[in-house]
């Protein structure tokens, strides 16, 4: 009766994953078709006559790498959106690094006057939404003219507010974050210090 129940669970386990992935199976299937063969399978969803299904195969019947090329060699304005977010990720990840990783020891390492506030505030700051301060930002990065370039993008992501809980106190729990920051250890009511 185990080994059924088993194989039952492990047969919905693997039905779910393909229902789940299929529209990923599908758009590589899809990629490597050619353009009558996709209109071929899809017509009656192009249509819009309502006469009939769309089918697909699990395999091409005429493979092509058409599409890859003419994506990767016809078109640059493909390689300048690649690229450009190649350098705001890059700038982002490096800024965040330097300024993030930073603060984060800072805060985990020295006792410094009103670390227990600072870090307090920035807490706060943490559950602020991110429209809150999308005015401000916006404020600051026309006055720095810094309107419709990358560092626009780059420049507040460096300084957002994940930077310093994410990787600063990467790995310990909350109660270690708290001890850490300076937050005292919560005792119970008849517990004295």
């Amino acid at each position: 009766m185990k080994g059924i129940g088993r194989k039952f669970v492990a047969l919905l386990f693997a039905a779910t994953v393909f229902v789940l992935c299929y529209p990923v199976l599908f758009l590589v299937i899809g990629s490597f078709m050619g353009q009558d063969e996709l209109q071929e399978h899809l017509r009656p969803c192009l249509l819009w006559s309502g006469e009939g299904y769309a089918r697909w195969p699990l395999l091409p019947m005429y493979p092509t790498l058409r599409s890859y090329v003419e994506l990767l060699m016809d078109r640059p304005e493909f390689f300048t959106m690649f690229w450009n977010s190649v350098e705001t990720t890059g700038g982002v990840l490096a800024g965040q690094m330097l300024i993030g990783v930073s603060a984060a020891w800072g805060f985990a390492r020295y006792r410094f006057p009103f670390r227990k506030g600072i870090f307090t505030i920035y807490i706060i700051f943490m559950m602020l939404p991110f429209q809150v301060l999308q005015l401000s930002e916006y404020l600051v990065l026309e006055r720095l003219h810094l309107m419709d370039t990358l560092g626009a993008v780059i420049l507040p992501g460096i300084f957002r507010r994940t930077g310093i809980s994410g990787k600063g106190y990467h790995g310990h729990g909350e109660k270690r974050v708290a001890e850490r920051a300076g937050f005292e250890k919560r005792r119970g009511a008849g517990d004295a210090k």
